[in-house]
């Protein structure tokens, strides 16, 4: 049985994204490069509270990051 894709319509200015680092710790310049792109592409941009933690190669504990992508939606 052929599986259907989902394509979400195109980010437009003013629309929210959310940087999250829902695995591996992610570094806080690249963060910072990445917000100021969006921004200018006109995306209000939120980083997620636990994104730029460690616990160990994670970026924070399972729950920290669960938290971050269930604060996301």
């Amino acid at each position: 049985m052929p599986v259907s894709k989902i394509k979400p319509p195109p980010l437009k200015p003013r629309d929210e994204v959310v940087i999250v680092s829902p695995a591996f710790a992610i570094d806080e310049s690249a963060v910072e490069k990445s917000v100021l792109i969006l921004e200018s592409w006109g995306l209000k941009v939120r980083v997620g509270r636990n994104a730029l933690k460690k616990d160990g190669p994670f970026a924070g504990t399972d729950r920290q990051r669960l938290a971050d992508m269930q604060k996301a939606t």
